[in-house]
């Protein structure tokens, strides 16, 4: 089993959507980031430089929300995922999840979102 970085219940605002309701007003998107690294150098260290910062992927995540301009959930996840692969090299995979609590569809539910992941290698 690889370690793991985890960030659980990230809630941001944003507006990314379809309808021209949600483009044009904030909506509440909960986001889930797993990181699978060695975090064994850390570990031995006790160093912050010898792991990934939590703090600069929540900074990271809400750049990005606050950035994009996009219609679909999976275009954000996709995007915070290869940007965190490319910027942290410890990073070997991160696994996004994007849950959007308010969707505007009909029916009873407790939220609709996409789950990708992506690596560093194949």
């Amino acid at each position: 089993m690889k370690d793991k970085i985890i960030l659980k219940g990230i809630r941001l605002r944003g507006r990314i959507g379809v309808t021209e309701e949600e483009k044009h007003h904030d909506q509440l998107y909960i986001i889930g980031i797993i990181i699978e690294a060695d975090l064994k150098p850390a570990a031995a260290s006790d160093e912050l430089k010898d792991t990934i910062d939590y703090s600069t992927i929540m900074k990271f995540a809400q750049d990005l929300m606050d950035e994009m301009d996009c219609e679909l959930i999976e275009k954000y996840a996709d995007e915070l995922a290869t940007a965190i692969l490319e910027t942290h090299r410890l990073a070997d995979s991160v696994r996004v999840s994007i849950e959007k609590p308010n969707a505007p569809i009909a029916g009873e539910f407790e939220s609709v979102g996409v789950e990708i992941e992506r690596r560093r290698h194949g």
